[in-house]
């Protein structure tokens, strides 16, 4: 995950949901470390072959995100 660009994954968590994106405040203030640990926090993965987040989640929609479509 630390090889994907910051502005993949700044796009990545705020298209997750918004009240996700609100409770952590503006994200795009946000370094890379610490977007990392809140994708972790939400139990996102990382699929480097096929370049999505992924998660087991039921409450979040969506399931994937595509980093390519980004």
């Amino acid at each position: 995950m630390e090889k994907i660009t910051n502005i993949k994954l700044k796009k990545s968590l705020s298209s997750i949901k918004k009240d996700v994106t609100q409770k952590f405040g503006p994200i795009w203030k946000l370094d890379k470390p610490k977007l990392i640990n809140k994708l972790k926090q939400l139990n996102y993965k990382y699929d480097p072959i096929k370049k999505i987040l992924y998660t087991d989640s039921m409450i979040r929609k969506p399931r994937k995100i595509y980093l390519d479509s980004l």
